[in-house]
């Protein structure tokens, strides 16, 4: 398990987790979490997958968790960015850095 941060297009830093970061199936899921909860929460679902084969990500939306401000007074954040900014930047880091590797979603 290995815990970073990664740029989204606006700049904002988003916190992931990959599990099974040895794995040699050229597998990877992305977790993304339901609304308002932390990527925490899967923890043992990605170890669980990650022990089946799979580079698994998890990541903590803006706002949420890890992901969160240290000042969350005049913070905003919309549910489209969560999509259109935070798992887009995770989507395109994977592709940067793991091109030939086949790709699942849970959400």
């Amino acid at each position: 398990m290995k815990t970073f941060q990664i740029d989204t297009s606006d700049g904002f830093k988003i916190t992931v987790t990959s599990f099974g970061e040895n794995n040699a199936t050229k597998k990877i899921i992305v977790i993304s979490s339901a609304i308002g909860v932390k990527q925490t929460f899967y923890a043992k679902y990605a170890t669980y997958l990650a022990n089946k084969g799979y580079l698994v990500f998890t990541y903590d939306y803006r706002g949420i968790g890890e992901s969160k401000p240290k000042k969350m007074k005049d913070f905003e954040a919309h549910f489209t960015d969560w999509a259109d900014k935070d798992f887009l930047g995770l989507t395109q880091y994977i592709e940067e850095f793991y091109p030939n590797h086949e790709k699942f979603l849970i959400g």
